[in-house]
């Protein structure tokens, strides 16, 4: 099963989204690095760039496969 995130923005919680789903919604900048993030499961929060690495999400190849860029 692929892994699924609730994101809190704007004072609401959004999902589960998927982790593919999450990521392209950081790469557009909707989900800023230092938003809220946890799993379905979990009660506390944790932002996104502590889970994903701040480095890993500015690299200029992070993209979906099969993106145009």
């Amino acid at each position: 099963m692929a892994s699924e995130w609730i994101c809190y923005l704007d004072n609401q919680e959004f999902g589960p989204i998927s982790e593919q789903d999450l990521m392209e919604l950081i790469r557009e900048g909707t989900v800023p690095v230092n938003s809220y993030i946890r799993r379905p499961t979990d009660t506390e929060w944790t932002t996104v760039d502590k889970v994903f690495g701040a480095d890993v999400l500015k690299r200029q190849d992070f993209s979906p496969q099969g993106a145009v860029t």
